[in-house]
């Protein structure tokens, strides 16, 4: 058997989430905000942040909760007009916060927000669609708990290119003119018309909805994915249901709709999750399905999707999505399919004055085409460092960047009919850095925290040349964040760039940390029920915030008591008693302020055979001198299960059980005289054998045999 027997945990637990040991966050601060590299789909490890140990910010004016009191913060650099960020809490035991609350700011320096939203206290779900964003821009986003809530978090981002806001009736629905993929952040009523659906159909009623309207332009399949934004992977959502319709007279026959498919399934009453979870989650059309209606609740065969449809050009279309729930929460929408949706093209020209090079001016000219209504509105979107950054007229527009590098344009316009199309196109703009440039940067390193571990950080910031820095330590990747957190010790190289495309570069070299061990010693044999003091020598010699210790052990019973303490102090802890049972492990953690941990262990091999004693001789002389033969046992003995004694031809002599082998036992009860068993003749002397099975205190049994002397 083998025992594990966790004792005396004295500290708290550690929690490592790019997070300095038990101090404050890295990204405590917006100025060292975490770079979210991608915007496209990005989501961090399941609970992989934490706001805990973290600071207001000073002047942080309050927004979606009474205050600020934990936030920490992140960048990211949009690349497309918007943008849905999602902060998971604590859900079914993925992270532990609780009411989230994440808000978006378009700087450090006066921390103009641009969105904020907080988590119902049922879904522990923030969110927040940000619109308008201008292409590549650093952005700034803050997440803290609404209530003062202090713990781990998930952080998803995904960018996109936004239609206008859902509407809840036909009549005013969303016109789609192409298959980009979008988000909608709430869905929240049923607007002004609630006899929109049949009561005959599987939806059956409106909760909380949103209608959409196309055109198809070319024949061919049409498939899409309806997630809901709550949606994780094993665990209950929101309930969406849908119904596509065709518009016999166009787009504006709303009246004479005519159903052609309806997915309504979902939960089963009074069943466990487990059994409708096929139901759950994402659904739509999808090419691989082969029914048109699913019912509510989940019927066998269903799979929350229902198959998609051939669209004909010319025809008019609509999708109805409703959510079920009624949580306030959205979805999201991918297309799928060779059909597509009628709309305009926009498309435009660029071209260079001089060179495509900041401080330098760059044409921009329309080329979009309308085949079926006119183009009613524009609306450019340059990007970051551009001069303008936005237009609303068909141009041409000239153009100048104050940055260089990768640059994304956006061209949304909206047809008579209400179609919304974009069209975004990459374009370099080539540095422009001056030979008189002044640039600088300054670094300075956090040494490791501990030993073994990726926690040295490193801080950089920018000298003179011109503001808009980013930083890299490999001259390839950079960001806007100042701070470079989980680094190995070492020598770094730490490159400033401005927004010309000036560089410059210094050295900066990350410490080891101090060295931190214990060490209680190499293997020790014991003899089994004696106990040995226990010795943790430190280095450095400073007494730990925590000491805990771990016993493995092959012994029995489970409720043996294997270490003892002389008190309850730190230093008490440290030097145990140990009483090993059998082959027994001792392990040691320590935690010292900084919340780094080391550990260390010390094997215990018992043995309790050489405890006991068995005479090889006795007179049986009844002159009270070695009369009786008796199995002798030290502290290693638990009980003698018997003890026989035979004679030559096997005949029993004598036999006892279940005593104890302590000295001072009853000779006359557990011990053989030498007598012939029914008399008090003794026998002859000579030679006899006996047998003994004898239980040890760990639990362990040995069969001693062997012979006596009976003499005279």
């Amino acid at each position: 058997m083998i025992l594990m027997n966790r004792l005396l945990i004295f500290t708290g637990f550690l929690i490592f989430s790019f997070q300095v040991g038990l101090g404050q966050p890295i990204n405590d601060a917006c100025v060292s905000a975490i770079h979210i590299p991608s915007t496209e789909d990005f989501c961090s490890p399941i609970a992989g942040f934490s706001n805990v140990n973290a600071t207001p910010t000073p002047g942080l004016e309050n927004t979606c909760l009474t205050n600020f009191t934990s936030e920490v913060w992140f960048t990211f650099i949009p690349v497309t007009p918007a943008a849905i960020i999602q902060v998971f809490g604590e859900i079914n035991n993925q992270g532990t916060l609780n009411s989230p609350v994440v808000t978006v700011y378009d700087n450090c320096n006066s921390l103009d927000q641009v969105g904020c939203n907080s988590a119902s206290l049922e879904s522990n779900i923030a969110e927040v669609v940000v619109g308008d964003l201008i292409i590549g821009q650093v952005y700034y986003i803050a997440v803290d708990g609404q209530f003062g809530d202090q713990g781990t978090f998930t952080l998803c981002i995904d960018g996109f290119i936004p239609p206008p806001s859902p509407e809840s009736d036909c009549d005013k629905a969303v016109v789609l003119c192409d298959k980009s993929p979008f988000f909608i952040e709430s869905l929240v009523g049923a607007g002004d018309d609630i006899d929109e659906v049949s009561p005959q159909d599987c939806i059956r009623e409106e909760f909380a909805s949103s209608w959409y309207k196309w055109t198809c332009e070319e024949s061919g399949t049409l498939a899409f994915t309806l997630t809901p934004n709550d949606y994780i992977p094993g665990f209950e959502s929101d309930d969406l249901d849908f119904a596509v319709y065709e518009l016999p007279g166009g787009l504006n026959d709303c009246g004479g709709k005519r159903l052609i498919r309806c997915m309504a399934s979902g939960a089963n009453q009074n069943e466990p999750f487990s059994a409708w979870q096929i139901c759950n989650g994402p659904t739509g059309l999808s090419e691989s399905s082969a029914d048109a209606t699913e019912l509510p609740g989940c019927q066998p065969g269903n799979d929350n999707f229902v198959a998609a449809i051939n669209m004909e050009a010319g025809r008019s279309y609509a999708l109805l999505v409703n959510n079920f729930s009624q949580s306030g929460l959205g979805f999201s929408i991918s297309f799928s399919g060779t059909g597509t949706f009628l709309g305009p093209s926009p498309a435009f020209d660029i071209e260079a004055v001089q060179a495509f090079e900041c401080d330098k001016t760059i044409i921009f000219t329309d080329e979009s085409e309308a085949l079926t209504d006119s183009i009613v509105s524009y609306a450019w979107n340059f990007g970051a460092g551009a001069e303008p950054i936005f237009a609303n007229t068909t141009g041409p527009h000239n153009v100048v960047y104050e940055s260089f590098g990768d640059k994304r344009v956006a061209l949304t316009v909206e047809s008579s009919r209400g179609c919304i199309v974009t069209e975004i196109l990459d374009i370099y703009v080539e540095p422009c850095c001056r030979d008189t440039t002044n640039l600088a940067v300054e670094a300075t390193a956090q040494p490791q925290i501990c030993p073994e571990t990726s926690t040295g950080v490193i801080f950089a910031n920018g000298i003179a040349g011109d503001p808009g820095y980013s930083y890299s330590l490999n001259g390839v990747d950079f960001q806007p964040s100042t701070t470079f957190p989980g680094l190995d010790p070492g020598a770094y190289t730490v490159y400033v760039q401005d927004i010309k495309g000036c560089t410059n570069e210094t050295m900066i070299i990350v410490d080891e940390a101090d060295e931190f061990s214990v060490d209680i010693g190499d293997t020790i044999y014991v003899d089994l029920g004696e106990t040995v003091p226990i010795t943790a020598v430190l280095v450095p010699n400073i007494l730990p915030t925590g000491v805990s210790w771990d016993v493995t052990s092959d012994a029995c019973p489970s409720d043996s008591e294997f270490l003892t303490f002389s008190g309850d102090q730190i230093s008490d802890l440290l030097n145990p008693v140990a009483l090993p049972r059998g082959t027994t492990t001792f392990t040691i953690e320590i935690v010292n302020d900084d919340g780094c941990i080391t550990t260390d262990d010390v094997v215990m091999i018992t043995s309790g055979e050489g405890s006991v004693f068995i005479p090889n001789i006795i007179t049986a002389n009844n002159d009270n001198l070695n009369d009786h033969l008796m199995v002798f046992g030290g502290i290693a003995v638990d009980e003698v299960e018997f003890f026989k004694v035979f004679d030559r031809w096997g005949g029993l002599l004598f036999e006892a059980s279940n005593f104890s082998a302590a000295r001072g036992q009853d000779e006359t009860q557990f011990g053989w005289n030498g007598s012939i068993p029914g008399s008090n003749e003794l026998v002859a002397p000579g030679v006899y054998t006996y047998v003994a099975k004898v239980y040890f205190v760990d639990c362990s049994t040995h069969t001693f045999t062997g012979t006596v002397t009976v003499i005279r």
